[in-house]
């Protein structure tokens, strides 16, 4: 079981990824199983045995500075559309692309004085599709409070779509 042990932690200094090693354990597990069952060994060594691996470091969160915020800005506004409006919400509510892309009319609510975002749905792409589905955790449903110039973006992007 040490020399087991031994190479699934050598696999680890080697750089091989935590699935990598995974897939060698879950194929020595069935080997030993099948030994086991035929009678050859008394138990399953590969049982006991452990994937090594080293937790990421915490990235820090990277927003946009001023100097590329307002490129985004500008080249939003040479598309023309609607993609300003998507600008402004990812700066100024430091909303993530996938709650973007999942945000409703129905959630934005900017009258009578209120000005907030509820983050209810996510959308991500997989396979060449889009699923809209639930954040993963009960923390990415949240409420984002925005500030009155987004607010009044927003009420007047929300009057055009109801005009076309």
């Amino acid at each position: 079981m040490v020399h087991l042990q031994n190479y699934l932690n050598q696999l680890h200094k080697e750089g091989k990824s935590k699935k990598t090693i995974g897939n060698v354990r879950g194929f020595l597990s069935v080997l030993f199983k099948k030994a086991y069952k035929t009678g050859y060994i008394k138990n399953n060594p590969a049982l006991e045995l452990t994937v090594p691996y080293a937790a990421k470091p915490k990235t820090e969160v990277k927003f946009f500075d001023t100097k590329n915020a307002m490129k985004a800005l500008a080249l939003a506004a040479t598309m023309g559309g609607h993609y300003e409006s998507v600008e402004w919400l990812g700066i100024l509510a430091g909303l993530r692309k996938g709650e973007l892309a999942g945000l409703r009319f129905s959630n934005i609510f900017v009258d009578d004085g209120l000005a907030e975002l509820h983050i209810v749905e996510t959308r991500v792409a997989a396979g060449g599709k889009v699923f809209e589905k639930d954040p993963k955790s009960e923390a990415g449903r949240r409420v984002v409070q925005i500030p009155e110039i987004l607010a009044e973006m927003l009420r007047k992007k929300r009057y055009q779509y109801k005009l076309l």
